[in-house]
């Protein structure tokens, strides 16, 4: 017999097939529902045995945005460094809906603010936008304003700027001749969307503010 939706219905019939599994297939079958979206199956499955372990399955699920499976497994207890590396996978993968299930159980400032260290990697700037209020962008030398400047996401540049240190970014960027480059090019460009320059239009008319300038 395998694991399914009709045996799942059957509280008796799906106690006793998980007596019959290992601790190991249990937790497969947790972490299989989960990125299969299917919360169901994993309420059956706490109804009917107590896990030994799910967190891969939250891992899983937070990473692929399954945020329905997230909140289902959320229902059993979840020790924090789990919850707290399910948060990182999730702004990892810029998932946002399973990041605001996560957000206020789990600790945004998880390692060094490893979870906004990974949105801003990442490019997924509306996750940014929802751990600021609760992470330090000037945390690990403010490695979330490097990453955004190195990818040349000028975007996430200008969300993160004036909330981190850019003094240290410039300083650790400035070590490589091509990290001082993206660096004056980002300040560059900045620097004319502050001042609502056109590129294109200022290009044209050479009106654009001296390289590098800084803010």
């Amino acid at each position: 017999m395998e694991l399914n939706e009709t045996l799942c219905a059957d509280p008796k019939k799906l106690r006793d097939f998980l007596t019959r599994c290992s601790s190991a297939e249990i937790a497969s079958f947790f972490e299989r529902a989960a990125v299969e979206r299917k919360p169901k199956v994993i309420r059956s499955l706490m109804h009917a045995t107590a896990p030994q372990s799910t967190d891969r399955a939250l891992f899983y699920a937070a990473g692929r945005g399954c945020e329905k499976s997230v909140e289902a497994l959320l229902e059993w207890y979840q020790p924090e460094s789990i919850r707290n590396e399910a948060l990182v996978a999730a702004c990892q993968f810029g998932q946002l809906k399973a990041v605001m299930c996560l957000l206020p159980i789990s600790d945004p400032q998880y390692s060094n603010n490893h979870p906004l260290r990974c949105a801003a990697t990442g490019g997924h700037t509306e996750v940014v936008r929802l751990l600021l209020p609760h992470a330090n962008p000037k945390d690990c030398n403010s490695a979330a304003l490097e990453s955004a400047v190195w990818r040349g996401d000028v975007e996430m540049s200008e969300l993160l700027y004036n909330l981190s240190d850019p003094q240290k970014v410039q300083h650790s960027l400035s070590q490589t001749h091509l990290g001082k480059k993206s660096w004056d090019d980002m300040i560059f460009i900045l620097e004319a969307r502050r001042q609502k320059i056109s590129l294109g239009e200022a290009v044209e008319n050479n009106t654009l503010p001296p390289r590098p300038r800084k803010m």
